[in-house]
């Protein structure tokens, strides 16, 4: 439970106008800022709770789960109830710390998500509170692990009188381990969903109590807490559905595709279109990814016989292009953040130099194996990483243009895995099968961390951070068929006789 005997501290000040512009919210009613910056007196959160953890081996183990922040012990009807940063601390036992990063790991990064179930009177909605590592927490020879994550979360606006309520709910973990004297980093990072596994856990309660002109709706709801940066009803991504978006790809003709002309003195290369979605969860909405190049140099199959069955093993290079940089083409994505507020952005990926082995060289990131069930059947996976950075280059709320600067991007790199399969059956492919020389589609998900180095005049990183960062989102992708630009006679049916990809892909959701 909330520790409330703790002194009162001086007011914080609240956000920025323009943050609370962007993200005011009550279901059903629309309220907007205040005009007098209030003052509530904050109280010190400090919520020591019990959880439960599925472990990767499908086991459970016991873990606890210290939350810490400020919240104002009172709040006006209609005013934005912003938490402090948020801090949480996951004690690990020591019997689950092998099982979960294996014998090797001397140090781990973490970050967190945490669902925050709000309640008043019989209305209730849900908030998603995230956080990331600071620095790596090295891993003990002995005892428990215990690793921190903080970050800013979203204001909550309630739309009548009565207490407010916040209770914890479900907990992700995601665990990098590092290993290795230098503190390597290991090839894939490992999500742990955790539970309370007690009745009760709230941690804190604002009293909400009304003003003399409370801002009304007859249509809509009259007492309904809600997120203000988004709420996630259901830890499964939901399929993307695009509010509003357009993308705007680089000049590549009248098809309005990037150029993409592929290598020809390399035989294995090949270049291929690839479009699709992104959820943008928080915001319910989804950001279409434009029409990008990707530059593919194949590596050798390698037969390998496994469980009785033939293997065809390939490791691969992909990489963007966009203008001669690991890119994607910027896109402008528009949604009506939560119904009502338009919010605008230019957004772009761009692709970290693929990792490279002990040895310097660089490590393939197209992880392909096809089974071979007899001459004319089998399966087939296709594992796509890549580590990116997403920039904002252009932003506007209302209508009202912010100057974001030139620096304005996640603070840290994040890893987007895409996973494709594909069926074989009378040695043709079924459709939606995925091979990287047809093209077809691939789903993964990817973690948004928090926004660094936005803003000129104003620090802008939460305004990003809030209905961003975080929670998984849905990516699903479209890869077209590659144009084999190494061959001694590229095929027409796939190349344009610039050695550019026929096929361009329509996003698909």
């Amino acid at each position: 439970m909330a520790d409330r005997t703790a002194p009162r501290g001086a007011s914080r000040m609240r956000g920025r106008r323009v943050a609370a512009a962007a993200t005011a919210l009550t279901l059903g009613v629309v309220v907007p800022p205040s005009h007098a910056e209030p003052s509530p007196q904050p109280q010190d959160i400090k919520a020591a709770l019990g959880y439960m953890c599925t472990l990767p081996a499908g086991s459970t183990g016991p873990a606890q789960v210290r939350v810490s922040t400020t919240l104002p012990e009172t709040a006006a009807v209609g005013e934005s109830i912003q938490p402090g940063i948020v801090a949480v601390d996951v004690e690990i036992p020591e019997q689950s710390v092998v099982p979960l990063l294996g014998e090797d790991a001397r140090a781990v990064t973490a970050s967190t998500s945490l669902t925050i179930a709000l309640a008043q009177s019989r209305h209730t909605a849900e908030a998603v509170w995230t956080g990331d590592g600071q620095a790596p927490a090295p891993v003990p020879d002995a005892g428990p692990l215990t690793v921190t994550a903080s970050g800013e979360v979203p204001s909550v606006t309630a739309g009548s009188p009565g207490d407010l309520t916040f209770s914890a709910g479900g907990l992700s973990l995601r665990l990098t381990p590092l290993t290795g004297e230098d503190g390597q980093q290991a090839a894939t990072s490992v999500t742990v969903n955790c539970t309370p596994d007690q009745e009760s856990s709230e941690i804190a309660a604002v009293t909400v109590v009304e003003t003399t002109s409370p801002s009304t709706d007859p249509g809509g709801p009259s007492a309904t807490p809600s997120a203000d940066a988004g709420s996630t009803p259901s830890a499964t991504p939901p399929s993307p559905e695009p509010r509003r978006q357009k993308s705007t790809a680089a000049e590549g003709g009248a098809t309005g595709a990037p150029p993409c002309a592929g290598d020809r003195t390399v035989p294995q290369y090949l270049v291929a279109y690839a479009t699709g979605f992104s959820n943008v969860t928080k915001l319910k909405g989804a950001a279409e990814i434009p029409v990008s190049c990707a530059r593919i140099i194949q590596g050798p199959q390698r037969p390998v016989f496994m469980n009785g069955k033939l293997h065809l093993l390939q490791d691969s290079f992909a990489t963007l292009d966009h203008q001669g940089r690991p890119a994607t083409p910027p896109a402008e994505a528009t949604f009506l953040s939560f119904g009502f507020m338009p919010t605008t952005a230019t957004m772009q990926l761009e692709q970290m130099p693929l990792r490279t082995d002990d040895q310097g060289n660089k490590v393939a990131n197209v992880k392909s194996d096809l089974r071979i069930d007899n001459a004319f059947d089998g399966v087939g996976q296709t594992v796509i990483t890549m580590d990116l950075v997403l920039r904002i280059t252009e932003a506007s709320v209302n209508g009202q243009a912010l100057d974001v600067g030139a620096q304005c991007r996640t603070k840290t790199p994040f890893t987007l895995t895409l996973t494709g399969n594909a069926v074989r059956r009378g040695g043709v492919f079924l459709p939606g099968s995925y091979t990287l020389v047809t093209g077809g589609p691939l789903t993964g998900e990817a973690t948004i961390p928090a926004f660094s180095g936005c803003g000129v005049t104003e620090d802008l990183d939460a305004l990003f951070t809030a209905p961003i960062s975080g929670s998984p989102g849905y990516v699903k992708q479209i890869q077209g068929a590659p144009c084999a630009s190494g061959v001694p006679v590229p095929d027409p049916r796939f190349c344009t006789s610039d050695v550019q990809p026929v096929d361009i892909p329509k996003p698909q959701r």
